[in-house]
């Protein structure tokens, strides 16, 4: 009987070993979302540069350059019942110049998208789980018509402005190429810091090239923190 007992303790100690490493194996292949692209705590800050180029050709080009300091004040229930944020953006025209409010903005992140409202007109940012390649309509929410946007890449790191970022991810918003148009939108995040990167392209051209109309539009991270 003795015998009997101990061959159970033993075979008991077996599974125990057998199952403890696949149990480590299904924690370590949870599947990685990509919620840290979209930071919603609330204190949570970025300070960005804007390069802004206005051609015309009637008034010719008219550039503008500016800070901009976007805020995470505070979480409330939008419409739908969604925890959502409360988005404060203020301006400057240097570091030497007081920071003024400009508007408000927000956003709401759910376990499928991320989604941010800008002057009132809402888009589907981002959507989860981030892949490469993913496609979805970043319209969706507004009447602007359907556009496809695109993971173009996913977790690479990027440097902007001697800010060094682990893991970064682009959104192709609007990509059109023809003689005389350019259409390229891009946006790209990093996780625990949100939005690092916008940039805008907007031109009609001559044949050879010359711009006629349109506009240049680039925001780039200088400091973050919370």
């Amino acid at each position: 009987m003795g015998k009997f007992f101990a061959f159970l303790f033993f075979l008991a100690f077996i599974l125990v070993l057998f199952f403890i490493p696949a149990c480590k194996k299904n924690q370590q292949e949870k599947p990685y979302l990509g919620y840290d692209y979209f930071p919603t705590e609330p204190g949570k800050w970025v300070i960005y540069s804007i390069d802004s180029i206005a051609y015309s050709d009637i008034t010719g080009t008219d550039t503008i350059r500016y800070e901009l300091k976007e805020l995470i004040d505070s979480h409330f229930t939008d419409n739908a019942g969604r925890p959502s944020q409360r988005i404060l953006r203020f301006t400057r025209k240097s570091a030497n110049v007081n920071w003024k409010l400009s508007d408000v903005w927000f956003s709401t992140s759910t376990e499928s998208k991320a989604e941010k409202v800008e002057e009132n007109i809402k888009f589907v940012k981002l959507i989860f789980p981030v892949r490469k390649g993913k496609i979805w309509d970043g319209n969706a929410f507004n009447n602007l018509g359907a556009e496809d946007y695109q993971y173009n890449q996913t977790h690479t790191s990027l440097t902007i402005n001697n800010l060094t970022f682990d893991s970064t991810l682009t959104v192709q918003q609007v990509e059109s190429f023809n003689l005389i148009e350019t259409k390229n939108y891009k946006e790209r995040y990093a996780t625990g810091v949100g939005l690092i990167n916008k940039e805008v392209i907007d031109i009609e051209t001559e044949v050879n090239g010359t711009i006629k109309r349109g506009f240049k539009f680039n925001q780039n991270i200088l400091s973050y923190g919370e």
